[in-house]
């Protein structure tokens, strides 16, 4: 190659030949260091600050959570949609078949355990339990009869007397009774013996037979009472199903009685209010009427006013006796049940109530 040649190719592509071709490499990198240096301090800039923006981002979150968590606490725990129950609903069912002889109920009657209801009909189980009425008489006569165990008694002391006679008399004059006098004397003694035993034994099988009479009296006075109809609980009969003359089977219901004291309110609180023990403690309870006071205002006439009856929602005391363990999963929300005294019975199943657990 000339130096004319060259100098063509110099001045046609001056950064591939000649002289600059080096100062262009250099240039490039150059640029490149440059970059990545930046790239390079921008990446530490950024992972210096992250663990603290996150730690900071996390603390707000769970700070939020505390915070809402403290304002459901700081809230009065008031039961939401509280309304009254009962506690226990007995039913009266027929326990034999047959026509039913009398039913004296009616709705509203109020009832206590074992009062008589009525009845189904009895009277071949009358005329039963006379029968073995006589009979049990009659074993405990026989029981007490020890004349046979008396007479007894008497013979074998005759008898021995006899036999001791002949023997002393034998012993002061020989042959004074022959050998066969005193083998029947003997023998005469020895039946005594057995006839105590024997009266004995019949006093005994007079016992076990009035224990069998007074069983069979027993059984069948059992299956007189299935006829008679009693009251199974306490409460007010809010329920006639039969009348009497109906025909009746076993498990027909009768009547349906209900106990309205004590009375059950039960109602819901937020999941976080029953983090503590509620169980035993007071709650306050005011009932709900289109005439009452708001349960928040209620509450305070009963604290200023001298006489809280004279309030248009009277307030009544319970107590908590059950919170459930359980949550819904939808509303988070804990079912809770308060026990409420209710002897006047103005309190009635079925009414809305407000409902305030205080700290007592």
């Amino acid at each position: 190659m000339n130096d004319q040649s060259f100098r063509l190719r110099s001045n046609a592509c001056p950064s591939r030949y000649g002289p600059c071709r080096w100062l262009s490499y250099w240039n490039c990198w150059w640029r490149v260091a440059v970059v990545a240096a930046r790239i390079a301090q921008l990446l530490l800039i950024v992972l210096a600050g992250w663990p603290a923006g996150m730690l900071t981002a996390q603390e707000h979150a769970s700070q939020t959570v505390t915070a809402a968590t403290q304002q459901t606490l700081d809230q009065p725990l008031e039961l939401q949609g509280a309304i009254l129950k009962t506690i226990e609903a007995t039913t009266l069912a027929a326990a034999m078949p047959g026509p039913l002889r009398e039913l004296s109920a009616r709705e509203g009657d109020v009832v206590q355990i074992g009062q008589a209801m009525g009845k189904i009909y009895d009277e071949p189980l009358k005329l039963e339990l006379m029968q073995l009425k006589t009979q049990v008489a009659l074993a405990q006569k026989k029981q007490a009869n020890d004349i046979n165990q008396r007479l007894a008694h008497k013979g074998l002391q005759v008898a021995n007397n006899e036999y001791q006679r002949a023997q002393s008399a034998n012993a002061r004059v020989p042959d004074t009774y022959p050998i066969n006098e005193i083998d029947r004397l003997k023998l005469i003694a020895d039946q005594a013996q057995l006839e105590v035993e024997r009266a004995q034994y019949e006093q005994e099988l007079a016992a076990l037979e009035v224990t069998l009479a007074q069983g069979s009296y027993r059984q069948c006075y059992e299956r007189y009472m299935r006829h008679q109809l009693q009251a199974p609980a306490s409460g007010v009969v809010v329920a006639v199903e039969r009348r009497a003359g109906e025909w009746v089977e076993p498990g027909t219901e009768l009547l349906r009685i209900v106990r309205i004291d004590p009375l059950r309110v039960e109602g819901f609180l937020a999941a976080e209010q029953t983090v503590e023990n509620l169980v035993g403690r007071t709650a306050v309870i005011g009932l709900v009427t289109p005439s009452s006071l708001s349960f928040a205002s209620a509450t305070a006439a009963s604290a200023s006013a001298p006489a809280p009856a004279t309030t248009n929602a009277p307030l009544l005391e319970g107590r908590v006796v059950f919170v459930s363990p359980d949550a819904n999963p939808v509303n988070s929300q804990v079912r809770v049940f308060i026990e409420v005294a209710n002897p006047e019975g103005q309190l009635r199943p079925g009414m809305r109530v407000n409902a305030r657990i205080v700290d007592r």
